[in-house]
């Protein structure tokens, strides 16, 4: 006979535990099965409550000339567009921003109306608590591109630069007290590169304008990259099996409207048009996907063409998700 799963604190065990028997045999079985449910129940019901795995985060920015900005990150449930704040920090611009299971982190950029900080990369637990506005300051405190992160579990990506050329992927183990920067972790594939992202096994970057690219390089410092000649790109994002990205209508011709584009993880094959961002946007910035949709920044145009628009993977069919934010919205992440 078996029993009914066992509800503790809003989790549900997914566990087999039979019931009580008469049997020694079988009570001692039963105990230990009790245990290890008890193990699992801890293990599930760790994660901040009302947080899901595909909710989003966006890093913006508000001026008030002569005020200096205040950088925030918001998050966003994927069930309607009511954000609430995860960081704040006065005086500071952000900009790239990355989410794992556990923290989100953003590029700050000392802001120029407030002269004397330095450029670094905060992070705050996924319920906003536990705030860090100086958590890294990658390059060993040299220039460094705010406008892309990169995240895993295990480590935090960012991009060093001399003058207006990226001379290293650097890297940061993000899995003890305090982070353990490596900031010449990889000589940069391309001198050019704008915006990374990265999987289990490559890291993939995006080459802006009329010669743009889209990159990607095995996670190994000794590695050769893989390019494919892609005009106009902005940003980029990952998903189970492609690599998606905007480009600028205004920079490409032929397009009447910025579009994002896809094509498979290992560059093969052909480029497709996934999606219309919609008329009247100009400036593409940032896009992100998750599960089931893929996500973009849009500015420009109206009032109702800037914010967040969104596209089901299976369809492609854009919609808008949130209209007209506060702020300037800098980049856009979905929780791994």
């Amino acid at each position: 006979m078996v029993g009914p799963p066992r509800i503790w604190s809003g989790c549900t065990l997914v566990a087999v535990i039979p019931a009580e028997s008469t049997t020694a045999t079988r009570r001692h079985t039963t105990l230990a099965l009790r245990a290890i449910g008890l193990a699992l129940i801890a293990l599930l019901c760790l994660a901040p409550s009302g947080l899901a795995a595909d909710d989003l985060f966006y890093s913006n920015h508000n001026y008030s000339w002569p005020t200096p900005a205040s950088g925030t990150v918001k998050r966003i449930p994927q069930a309607g567009p009511t954000s609430s704040n995860v960081l704040s920090i006065s005086n500071a611009t952000f900009a790239g921003v990355a989410v794992n299971g556990t923290h989100v982190y953003t590029a700050v950029r000392d802001d120029i109306m407030a002269p004397g900080g330095a450029d670094a990369i905060a992070r705050a637990t996924l319920d906003g608590s536990d705030p860090q506005a100086t958590y890294l300051t990658p390059c060993g405190g040299g220039v460094f591109r705010t406008g892309s992160l990169a995240i895993t579990a295990t480590h935090v990506y960012y991009l060093c630069m001399t003058g207006p050329n990226v001379t290293s992927v650097g890297r940061a183990d993000i899995t003890g007290a305090t982070p353990s920067p490596d900031n010449s972790w990889m000589p940069a594939p391309n001198a050019s590169m704008m915006d990374i992202a990265v999987n289990a096994t490559h890291l993939y970057y995006s080459v802006s304008g009329v010669s743009g690219k889209i990159g990607r390089i095995a996670l190994d410092p000794s590695a050769s990259a893989q390019e494919v000649a892609v005009a106009n790109v902005t940003d980029l994002a990952l998903s189970p099996t492609h690599v998606y990205w905007s480009v600028d209508s205004t920079l490409r011709g032929g397009l009447s409207a910025p579009v994002v584009e896809r094509m498979a993880l290992d560059l093969s094959g052909s480029i497709s048009t996934f999606a219309v961002q919609g008329t009247g946007n100009t400036s593409p910035t940032a896009i992100a996907v998750s599960d089931d949709y893929v996500f973009w920044v849009t500015t420009g145009g109206g009032s109702s063409d800037q914010g967040i628009r969104r596209a089901p993977i299976s369809d492609g069919a854009a919609s808008s998700f949130l209209v007209s934010p506060s702020g300037t919205i800098e980049d856009i992440a979905v929780r791994l």
